[in-house]
């Protein structure tokens, strides 16, 4: 296979993690036996089977798309094949699925979470839950995101000497 040293130039002026998508679309055009396309849709969920549960990342096989395996557990490293045996998840199927996994994560009213880029944290105000635009929200908080869970930050807890004695079952003193 002879590559042209302008597509190479080509190649290496786009090559950078902003541009990637179109690198693999130009790729794909270029070289369409080596890389064919997908007739999957990036950003879309998908399911096989009962359980199998994903959002397609552009990729097939490599273990870049995130979503539930054949056991239904949460995995960001999930491998794609034979595109032609999924089929589209519905936006209750997929909040269902989400829903679940942030139960098992353990959010709760009260719990302070750092968001995705980890300068702000917030506190999840309430129980209620909603999903909008591929986001999950608890009590008014986003935990999920394109793949990626919030923390949830531990917190002291903050007890006067009563409520440390009623927990311990017998009288403290405090000495400083």
């Amino acid at each position: 296979m002879k590559i042209s040293k302008q597509k190479l130039k080509h190649i290496y002026e786009v090559l950078d993690k902003e541009n990637i998508s179109y690198l693999q679309e130009t790729m794909s055009d270029w070289f369409p036996k080596l890389f064919p396309k997908s007739e999957l849709e990036v950003g879309k969920w998908y399911k096989y089977e009962e359980q199998f549960m994903f959002c397609f990342s552009g990729k097939i096989g490599d273990g870049s798309s995130y979503g539930f395996n054949f056991a239904g557990i949460w995995t960001d490293l999930l491998g794609v094949h034979e595109p032609e045996s999924y089929t589209p998840a519905t936006d209750k199927e997929v909040e269902e699925a989400l829903d679940k996994q942030a139960d098992k994560i353990g959010y709760k009213e009260g719990d302070n979470i750092g968001n995705f880029n980890g300068l702000k944290n917030e506190t999840i105000t309430s129980d209620s839950k909603s999903f909008s635009g591929g986001l999950l929200f608890r009590g008014g908080c986003c935990v999920f995101e394109k793949g990626k869970w919030a923390t949830i930050i531990d917190q002291p807890k903050k007890l006067t000497v009563e409520e440390v004695e009623k927990e311990l079952g017998y009288k403290v003193e405090i000495i400083s």
